[in-house]
């Protein structure tokens, strides 16, 4: 048995196996470049609400790349504005702090999440849809219990199956004997996952959040997102974050093999109050939204 580190004072056990050693998950991590620092910067910036346009306008001008997504994002046919936005100061003024965070962050997931994950049946560009997904219904039920803040929670949910690109591979070399697993136990992916592998795709999820210098918050809602009910603090975002992965399934959003054994956990709706029906309500609004961001990424182009 070996722990792995999270973030200060967080571990996870982490159970070494024939197939894949702790060493090989820790090098394959570390082959996963940081988020970039502009990204971060502007992630805690809005998590302040005293944070002014000048101080995003200050950091994100910085980045050339981010810049330039911007101001082409303002003036896109989607909006259709009388007068070219050609200020990054008008852009955010317009697009308003939540907006813009969502866009940077989702653009940043196209490169990371956008190769295919076949070992988990998902084609290219499917794990970065779900994810979005998952995000984008995070942000509706963030909104209707109003009980945390609708950006973090989208953040959470955009990346809680990161850990899938380290374990694809594996998985793919051992899928044999995970669907055997799954088959003879009438277990889930994920339980399949653990015991051939030794490791979790929530698990190492959890570390690459940690290896990107994402919050605590962050890195225990990649880590629970499947069993929210063993965390040990964040429980409102933990299981926002949980009901966010099941809406985005259940609607068809990057099912692969995972989703097809996807183990759903009703205590979450009880501890935000909500209900199956309340959360099923939830669809319409999450296809309008997911519609929009397909347009505004040019989602088709990875179809």
């Amino acid at each position: 048995m070996h722990l792995l580190a999270l973030a200060p004072g967080e571990t996870v056990a982490l159970e070494t196996h024939p197939v894949l050693t702790l060493s090989q998950i820790v090098r394959r991590i570390q082959q996963i470049p940081p988020m970039p620092d502009v990204v971060l910067k502007v992630l805690e910036l809005s998590e302040n609400p005293e944070t002014s346009v000048k101080q995003l306008v200050e950091v994100i001008r910085l980045d050339q790349g981010i810049t330039f997504k911007v101001l082409r994002l303002c003036n896109s046919a989607h909006y259709g504005l009388p007068r070219k936005v050609s200020s990054l100061e008008k852009a955010l003024v317009f697009l308003g702090n939540n907006t813009l965070v969502n866009f940077i962050l989702t653009s940043y997931a196209v490169d990371v999440c956008q190769a295919a994950t076949l070992g988990y049946g998902l084609e290219a560009g499917e794990l970065w849809r779900h994810g979005v997904a998952s995000a984008l219904a995070a942000e509706i039920i963030a909104e209707r219990v109003e009980k945390s803040e609708p950006g973090l929670l989208f953040t959470g949910a955009l990346l809680h199956d990161v850990g899938k690109l380290i374990l694809n591979e594996f998985v793919v070399a051992e899928a044999e004997r995970i669907h055997a697993h799954v088959e003879k136990e009438r277990c889930s992916f994920l339980d399949a996952e653990k015991a051939v592998l030794g490791f979790t795709h929530a698990e190492v999820g959890a570390q690459v959040a940690a290896h990107w210098n994402l919050p605590p918050v962050l890195v225990n809602c990649i880590l629970h997102h499947h069993d929210p009910e063993r965390t040990r603090e964040d429980h409102d975002e933990v299981a926002t974050v949980h009901l966010a992965n099941t809406l985005a399934l259940m609607n068809g959003y990057g099912i692969g093999s995972e989703g097809q054994t996807y183990h759903f956990e009703p205590a979450s709706l009880t501890r935000l109050g909500l209900s199956v029906e309340i959360l099923l309500s939830m669809a319409p609004a999450l296809h309008q939204r997911f519609n929009l961001a397909a347009d505004l990424i040019r989602l088709n182009a990875f179809a």
